[in-house]
């Protein structure tokens, strides 16, 4: 992302979309590198998240409407916590459970308080 989500999403929300072909240039070097590293690893597996947040032609740190990213590469805890549904049915699918069993698995509705 260009600039950071919060001073952005502040001034208007269109100028925190990045192309999708300026994400792909920026992350495509570190993902061919896991994967190259994990070739043969039948058990290991690459996620890009990245691909949760952009559409054919934009990448946005929002999601559903809400601001997903405390800078340009770090999610904030209301972007875990969003993501944590999709994560949880790639580890279930990933870990050979059938989906039922999605429900069994721990969800964290609100932040921890601090300590």
């Amino acid at each position: 992302m260009a600039s950071s989500p919060s001073v952005c999403l502040g001034e208007k929300a269109d100028r925190c979309a990045d192309p999708v072909s300026d994400i792909e240039t920026f992350i495509r070097p570190q993902v061919d590198a896991l994967r190259r590293a994990t070739a043969g690893e039948s058990r290991t597996h690459v996620a890009v998240i990245a691909d949760l947040f952009c559409d054919d032609r934009f990448c946005r740190p929002t999601r559903n409407g809400a601001q997903a990213f405390a800078d340009n590469n770090h999610l904030n805890i209301p972007g875990a916590l969003g993501l944590a549904s999709d994560l949880r049915c790639a580890f279930v699918v990933l870990l050979g459970r059938k989906e039922p069993s999605v429900a069994a698995l721990p969800v964290l509705e609100t932040p921890p308080k601090p300590r």
